[in-house]
């Protein structure tokens, strides 16, 4: 059975603003689930609408299978951590824990032994007596998520995307998300931003744009086939190479034709192409800059496999070098086992590696060949 079901979710604020588009999502039992996308794409409304802080315009949210399109929120078997929740400043981690077993007038043998459980599971036993202006921030965020499942709900709402973005409460977000999930065994649904999403160790990636779904899939099959230039664009830092082409037929084969270079395409992606009649039409060309390398210092343009260009700057990122060049007037960038400093101002050949090339449709940018 699925935990949650979304159907036809409508969403439009004061001023017309349409945060959610007729959307449809459906979220099996024991699932994570991250949803991704740009700063307003409605990710963050979504999740206050399955948690039942905020009412959607029309459509109906299903868990376990009952309507709960107008239940409140305590009714709903859920627990929720947003950008914006802290821990009780006047409370330890241990009080912290305990308060809404309290409220909920458990017994004190009960609420021990949750409290021994998520202590253990969350590593947060060194921490229950210390108050949190006396916390690191993941020892913070291990707290909150401890407050949050101790309730044992049957989904978790997380909304990052405002926050723990700092390598170190990343990692920290990522290992106890994933201990979580291993160990509990429960249905989570988290928010977060672009290239936050692939480093979750989540089962599904929904991702989202201008209130509705642009892809939905395993994570490196949507890095991997994007089913667009939206999708492809938003992950990858640096971000993927997009060069406007035009599509030709040689010895039958298909390849692509750009200012300063050529590049024949494998068998399959120019099969795809061939089929949607694209021959003598421009379309735009996408490269991941881990499939582009220079080959050398040029010494013609009809030695190239790719392109030659004038070697316009090197960076050094996070341990990876990244070269920086034009075809024609797009921006590019090429990754380096080594460092070229020296060869900057020189032209280069880029190599291209077709069977990392997407070809996306010019006008709807909808990806031709995956």
């Amino acid at each position: 059975m699925s935990a949650l079901v979304l159907k036809s979710i409508n969403k439009i604020y004061h001023g017309g603003h349409r945060a959610i588009r007729e959307l449809n999502l459906e979220i099996g039992e024991k699932e994570f689930l991250v949803l991704s996308g740009p700063d307003g794409c409605g990710k963050s409304t979504l999740l206050r609408i399955i948690a039942g802080l905020e009412e959607a315009d029309t459509g109906m949210v299903f868990m376990d299978g009952e309507n709960v399109t107008e239940a409140d929120t305590k009714d709903r078997g859920v627990a929720m951590l947003f950008g914006n929740s802290i821990l009780y400043p006047e409370m330890s981690v241990h009080d912290n824990l305990v308060f809404a077993l309290r409220m909920a007038k458990l017994s004190q043998t009960e609420i021990a032994a949750r409290v021994k459980e998520t202590a253990e599971l969350l590593e947060l036993e060194p921490i229950l007596g210390k108050m949190p202006d006396m916390l690191s921030g993941p020892e913070i965020f291990r707290a909150l998520l401890g407050r949050a499942v101790i309730r044992r709900p049957s989904v978790f709402l997380l909304d990052v995307t405002a926050s723990y973005k700092e390598p170190e409460l990343l990692s920290c977000v990522g290992r106890e998300l994933g201990r979580l999930h291993e160990r509990m065994g429960i249905t989570m649904i988290c928010a977060v931003g672009g290239r936050e999403a692939l480093e979750l160790p989540a089962s599904r990636l929904v991702i989202m744009n201008d209130g509705v779904v642009c892809q939905d899939g395993m994570p490196k099959e949507l890095y991997e086939k994007p089913s667009s230039r939206f999708v492809a664009e938003f992950f990858g830092c640096p971000p993927m190479n997009i060069v406007p082409a035009v599509v030709f037929g040689e010895d039958n084969c298909v390849g692509l034709s750009f200012e300063g270079g050529r590049l024949m395409l494998p068998d399959e992606k120019g099969r795809k192409i061939a089929k949607g009649g694209y021959f003598g039409k421009e379309v735009l060309m996408g490269i991941r800059p881990k499939g582009v390398h220079a080959a050398g210092e040029a010494m013609s343009k009809e030695a190239l496999g790719g392109v030659a260009a004038g070697l316009e700057g090197v960076e050094n990122r996070d341990g990876e070098c990244l070269l920086h060049f034009h075809i024609g007037e797009a921006d590019c960038t090429a990754s380096a086992d080594k460092v070229l400093q020296s060869e900057v101002g020189k032209t280069l050949i880029f190599e291209i590696d077709a069977a990392e090339v997407h070809v996306f449709d010019k006008t709807t940018e909808k990806t031709v060949t995956n």
